[in-house]
């Protein structure tokens, strides 16, 4: 993940892993047919920003409502229910008005 970095570095991971993207891509919009191209690429994008973080370590440390957040070694394990509820949950309606 790569967040303020040069644009030759931002460029050269899109351009290594547009593969893979591409393979994730359809593999979910074949499972997801009732997903937009447009909500289903956010979704794939939070759920790779979310392991990117707690890979990375972004939140060891933080605290929310007095309890500190750190990872272990089931952490990737842990989150798989999380990001496949999220990224199979049903459409969102657009906001109203």
């Amino acid at each position: 993940m790569v967040s303020g970095g040069s644009p030759e570095l931002r460029e050269l991971g899109v351009t290594t892993h547009a593969e893979t993207y591409a393979l994730v891509f359809r593999l979910l919009a074949d499972r997801l047919p009732t997903l937009s191209s447009e909500e289903l690429t956010f979704r794939i994008t939070l759920a790779a920003t979310g392991v990117a973080g707690m890979i990375a370590g972004t939140f060891d440390g933080s605290a929310i409502a007095s309890h500190t957040f750190r990872r272990d070694e089931n952490i990737l394990h842990r989150s798989v229910s999380f990001i496949v509820a999220a990224l199979s949950s049903p459409p969102t309606p657009p906001p109203s008005g």
